[in-house]
């Protein structure tokens, strides 16, 4: 088994369980089958670009993200997953400047809350 394909198995299944979502119930948002979505799950089969973005988007990640870069080789650079908001990872679309504009303006203020919980 792949390990890329695993970790990105993994990192789905984390964010569908964070949402309390079931297999079934993400399968069917993607419209694929939940066979599907179990075997990207457990890193049998791996999704192509289309679907990889498609679940991204599903989630509110990057494709990065999903790939596990999720960090930013930009150390101001705040990604949503690190806004660590309500509304289950899905910052609701009108909300989405004010969020980046509150998180931008706390890193200018604060860059040292950047690193506050990465490993040494």
């Amino acid at each position: 088994m792949n390990n890329d394909r695993y970790q990105l198995g993994r990192t789905i299944a984390s964010l569908r369980k964070k949402r309390q979502k079931s297999q079934s119930e993400v399968a069917k948002s993607l419209n694929i089958g939940s066979s599907t979505l179990g075997m990207y799950e457990t890193g049998k089969r791996e999704p192509n670009n289309a679907m990889l973005s498609k679940i991204a988007d599903y989630f509110n990640v990057s494709t990065d993200f999903l790939l596990g870069r999720g960090e930013s080789n930009d150390s101001n650079t705040l990604a949503w997953q690190d806004l660590g908001m309500a509304y289950g990872g899905n910052v609701p679309d009108d909300l989405k400047d004010m969020y980046r504009a509150l998180a931008e303006e706390y890193v200018r203020k604060h860059p040292e809350a950047l690193n506050r919980n990465k490993p040494k």
